[in-house]
């Protein structure tokens, strides 16, 4: 078993961490939103498909939002 978190894990951990709080962004439908992309495409993204150049960029943005670097 590995000892480190999926970029996914990572995400939803703070995105968990943020709706306790009451502050955005607090599901990936919010990260969809900032991004201008479908929840689908965040996902895939997340899960570490759709990781092409243009992709990979985006999620450097989503990272970032988030506070995951």
């Amino acid at each position: 078993m590995s000892d480190t978190l999926t970029t996914l894990e990572r995400v939803t951990i703070q995105l968990g961490r943020n709706r306790r709080a009451g502050i955005k962004p607090a599901s990936q439908r919010d990260l969809a939103q900032y991004m201008e992309k479908s929840p689908t495409y965040i996902g895939d993204l997340l899960r570490g498909n759709k990781l092409g150049p243009s992709g990979r960029e985006h999620l450097k943005k989503i990272l970032s939002y988030v506070g995951v670097e």
